[in-house]
């Protein structure tokens, strides 16, 4: 019988497994074989089907494993789906270490499981954090969190109390990204004694790109290159890369392959950033992100939803303004914001735009 990872004739499938008789013969892939096809979500466009080899993954891994101390046979927490490019880069760095996976049973279950399984590494997109900051503010209203903070004692039992309960008591490496974080809310996990790094990375990169790492963490930015990473800016303030573990293109579609690639061989990300003197990274919006009011104006609006999203009233926000006189901002309210006095919100929504 033949699998995927070698040869056992004479055997079923069912027979190996049953009686986990060891394989005679081993096919050891090549780097240049395809390993896998992942799809863009297509919040931008089609999706396109993103092809990797066994040395993009590779790779990736090692540059990673390099970067970041994490134990062996620690353990890992999986939620995201895994078609994505975070979660299969994870798994294979989890082969690499000897480390467990954990998978959340529903989204019931999903704050005891993190919490049972209390991983050595944790990755969040931004949604996460804001549903963390939600529900301990929800048990712990903010002056007085302030307040309890501020007493030596109770400062330490308050802040173990939390990791433990989300889970991030033993994290060595807790990291942020796929979606913009707000410095502020970056600076408040960090009075509860948690650490968000923000990275920042693509499908197309084998996520190989920008890191912040433990003790050079820059707060409002999303790190340094990474080793092996060559980056530049287009006049536009494009950012541009190259590493060794680019994608070998999209599957069936040469000519957005090509046309995702400048004349140097950078993929062109699509992000607009800018660099600061340490060489850390931040990011300001996205190339096709801007429209044209009515009036003439050109609006970029990822900045002016990072703002809004500082506030813990503010769920989700998107600005949109093609065609009118000016921008609108469509709002969905968080759970405490569902509780706030529509006057209050009316006074900070107006604060906020007087700036």
């Amino acid at each position: 019988m033949s699998n995927l990872y070698g040869i056992n004739d004479g055997l079923s499938w069912e027979e190996l497994v049953r009686t986990n008789a060891p394989l005679q013969e081993f096919s050891m892939p090549k780097k240049e074989d395809l390993l896998t096809i992942i799809y863009t979500s297509g919040t931008t466009g089609t999706p396109k089907g993103v092809m990797h080899t066994v040395g993009n993954f590779v790779e990736s891994s090692t540059v990673l494993l390099n970067v970041i101390d994490v134990p062996k046979n620690s353990r890992s927490f999986s939620y995201l789906p895994l078609a994505h490019v975070a979660e299969r880069i994870g798994a294979m760095n989890s082969l690499f270490l000897g480390s467990s996976i954990s998978f959340f049973q529903s989204l019931e279950t999903f704050a005891s499981d993190l919490e049972k399984t209390q991983p050595q590494i944790f990755f969040a997109v931004p949604r996460i954090w804001c549903k963390f900051q939600e529900n301990i503010l929800a048990t712990v209203p903010q002056k007085k969190l302030d307040f309890l903070l501020k007493i030596p004692i109770i400062n330490g039992i308050l802040k173990n109390k939390f990791k433990q309960k989300l889970g991030l008591k033993e994290a060595v490496y807790i990291l942020s990204g796929a979606a913009p974080l707000a410095k502020s809310l970056v600076l408040w996990f960090e009075t509860i004694g948690i650490t968000i790094h923000q990275v920042y990375g693509m499908t197309e990169d084998s996520v190989i790109s920008h890191f912040n790492l433990v003790g050079k963490n820059k707060p409002g930015t999303v790190g340094r290159a990474l080793p092996g990473v060559q980056t530049k800016l287009s006049e536009e303030g494009e950012i541009c890369l190259k590493n060794n573990c680019l994608m070998k293109g999209y599957y069936k579609a040469p000519e957005i392959t090509a046309a995702v690639f400048d004349k140097e061989g950078y993929l062109q990300t699509g992000d607009i950033g800018e660099y600061d003197d340490e060489g850390y990274l931040t990011i300001t919006g996205r190339v096709k992100d801007q429209f044209k009011t009515d009036k003439g104006k050109y609006i970029s609006p990822a900045p002016i939803e990072l703002e809004i999203s500082k506030n813990e009233n503010i769920e989700q926000i998107c600005i949109v303004g093609t065609g009118i006189p000016q921008p609108i901002a469509l709002v969905t309210l968080s759970e405490i914001g569902l509780a706030v006095k529509k006057k209050l919100l009316t006074n900070w929504w107006s604060l906020v735009f007087s700036k």
